[in-house]
Formats: C-alpha cells, sequence, structure tokens
C-alpha cells in the first residue's frame, strides 16, 4: 500500500527521484529481514526514505547556461535605462512666478458670475465667480467630487447634456452670454480635451480635419484642409514625429500621442479657450512633460482652464489656482499665493496633504 502510495507521488510529480524497486532481502520466517533482523520496519523506513537517484547539487541550469562560456555569465546583467534626451530639471518656484510675471496677462475671455450648478436636488457647485483670461492657465484643484469637473464642463454648456441637471448665473464669452450662442458654435469656441485620449477610428489627418469639416457649410477636400491640419499638427507638437504617414490610423499611436491629437483636434478651429479635464493622468512621465511644455506654449493664444488632482502639476504649469470643496470655491489667487501664502485654513490642510 505505502509502494502504491510512492508511485502515485512519482507519477503527479514527473520525476525519477526515487527507485521503482527496493532492495531487500525475502523476509524470514520470524517476519526479520535477512542478516539485518529488522523485519517489516526496516521496509518501511526504506520506503519513507529511500535513496535519491542524483543529488541535486548536479542539477545544472543548462537551459541558461548552455549559451554561455562561463559560470559568471550565469548571472543576469545590471538592467541599465537609456535616455533619448538629458534629463530637464524643474526650476525653482522663484524663476517659475518670474516666467508668470513676464507674461502678462491678456484680456478676459470667460467670466463666471454666481454659477451654480445641480443634479436633481444635489447641489454640484455653488454660486462661483471668477475671471478667465488669455495668457493664463487656470487650475482647478480639490479632491474627489468637489465639483472641479462639473464647473468645467459647464464652461461650454456640456453639463446640460445630463437630464437631470439645472444651472443658475451667468457665464460670459467675449461679453457674450454662452446661453445666447448656438452650442455647436460655443464649443468650437471653448474646445475640451478630455481625461482619457479619444481618437475617432480614423486616420490622424482625418482625426483633425473631422472638426474643421464639421464647421463648414461644404465639405472641403483634403487638399484645402491641408495646411489647417498641418498647422494643428505642429501646434500641437505633433506633427514631425507623424509628418511621414498621416495616413496611418490614429488608434496605432502610443497614448501620449493620442493626446497630442486630441488637442490638435481641439485647436484645430482656433478657440478662444481650451478645457483640458486631467489631460496627463493616463499618461506617462515623459509624455506628461511633453503635455506640460505644450500647455506653456499654448497659453500664448489661449485661455486655458485645467483640473488636475497632481498638486506638483499645478504649481509647474497653472499660473491662476482655484481651490474648491464641496462645491464651493474657498480660495482663488496666483499660484504661489495659493501654495505658499494660503488665506484660508482649509487650502492650507490642502496643498500640506493633510486631506485629499
Amino acid at each position: 500500500m505505502l509502494m502504491d502510495l510512492v508511485e502515485k507521488v512519482d507519477k503527479v510529480s514527473g520525476m525519477s527521484t526515487y527507485p521503482t524497486t527496493v532492495d531487500r532481502e525475502p523476509l524470514s520466517a520470524n517476519g526479520a529481514n535477512g542478516a539485518n533482523g529488522n523485519g517489516p520496519i526496516a521496509l518501511e523506513q526504506s520506503l519513507v526514505a529511500p535513496r535519491p537517484l542524483a543529488s541535486v547539487s548536479t542539477l545544472e541550469p543548462r537551459e541558461y547556461t548552455e549559451h554561455h562560456d562561463d559560470a559568471d555569465s550565469a548571472i543576469p546583467p545590471v538592467r541599465t535605462i537609456v535616455l533619448d534626451r538629458a534629463p530637464r530639471p524643474v526650476a525653482p518656484p522663484a524663476q517659475r512666478e518670474s516666467i508668470r510675471l513676464a507674461s502678462a496677462a491678456g484680456p478676459k475671455r470667460l467670466e463666471l458670475d454666481s454659477v451654480s450648478v445641480s443634479y436633481g436636488h444635489k447641489q454640484a457647485v455653488k454660486s462661483v465667480s471668477l475671471p478667465i483670461h488669455q495668457g493664463e492657465v487656470l487650475a482647478l484643484i480639490g479632491p474627489s467630487g468637489c465639483g472641479k469637473t462639473t464647473l468645467l464642463r459647464t464652461l461650454n454648456r456640456l453639463t446640460e447634456l445630463v437630464p437631470s441637471s439645472a444651472r443658475g448665473g451667468r457665464i460670459l464669452l467675449d461679453g457674450d452670454d454662452v446661453d445666447d450662442l448656438p452650442d455647436t458654435r460655443l464649443r468650437a469656441r471653448v474646445s475640451m480635451v478630455f481625461q482619457q485620449p479619444n481618437p475617432f477610428p480614423m486616420s490622424i489627418f482625418d482625426n483633425v480635419a473631422f472638426a474643421l469639416r464639421e464647421q463648414s457649410r461644404k465639405r472641403p477636400g483634403r487638399r484645402a484642409l491641408e495646411p489647417q491640419v498641418i498647422d494643428a499638427l505642429k501646434r500641437a507638437a505633433l506633427y514631425d514625429e507623424v509628418a511621414d504617414d498621416l495616413g496611418r490610423p490614429a488608434l496605432r499611436l502610443s497614448g501620449g500621442q493620442q493626446q497630442r491629437l486630441c488637442i490638435a483636434r481641439a485647436i484645430a478651429l482656433r478657440p478662444e479657450v481650451l478645457l483640458l479635464d486631467e489631460p496627463c493622468s493616463a499618461l506617462d512621465p515623459i509624455s506628461t512633460g511633453v503635455i506640460e511644455d505644450l500647455i506653456h506654449e499654448l497659453r500664448r493664444d489661449l485661455a486655458i482652464v485645467m483640473v488636475t488632482h497632481n498638486l506638483a502639476q499645478a504649481r509647474r504649469v497653472a499660473d491662476k489656482v482655484a481651490f474648491m470643496y464641496m462645491g464651493d470655491l474657498v480660495e482663488y489667487g496666483t499660484t504661489q499665493q495659493v501654495f505658499e501664502e494660503p488665506r484660508a485654513t482649509r487650502t492650507r490642510d490642502y496643498v500640506q496633504g493633510a486631506f485629499g
């Protein structure tokens, strides 16, 4: 019975560690094993602890070392990371602030006057008033569920697509009430890039040309649209990477390239305001750095409003910061003032990491 158990273990493990037969002398009449005199006990011990055919030390890692000449080469090599560009150190706060001050804000593009948004009986945004200027990046910060994204989507009336939503207050775009503008015209002037890259299942060229064709009375051809498409791709810092194959499917681009393609599509119509809903949350650090550099370039011609949970990113790219909590605008000011000299206790606790 015990012998059968050993054979079953051998079959399951697929190994031949134990001998298939046990060397023993026939049992004597009194149950003893030949000269040993141990009887069934010796048999049981031989089955429980039989002699292995080979020592473990004789097993060599042939699969790894068969292509190597010496034993030292069996040690895996040290992994190294090769950068295709020099690391870019982050400028100190004083230098970043001097750059912001050097680029003075332009005219007021958007103005929010006591804007409130509710979904059914729940109020998501409570009487927010603030200006948004060309040449500035406004970062909306705050914990999850505080109303940042709702406020961002209200700026081009995307929240009205939710049946239970209701908005109060006024939003002015260059002095015009956004409620008086056709929604398609408004969203051409106040365009948006979402958190996840969402290129259309078509070519790189057609992704950018789509917005241009939708805003045209006649459907222009490729030759007529090519200068505008190339200009948008260049402004989005993508053209040099895709210039040789604009007919390539957009879904084959990397995540960072897809997000820049979405930015190119959003700015192709030359909007006055660009809304960014956590544009780097799904990207790697290198792609994030490219997007942040792009934001600095685009703010010369646009007013940019960005939602971000990354406080370090807000400090790097924003000129103004608005901190929201539970639907209220708690504090609004320059980046340096909000992060280094916050007026509200709740703002100070948030930027110092007491809650998030």
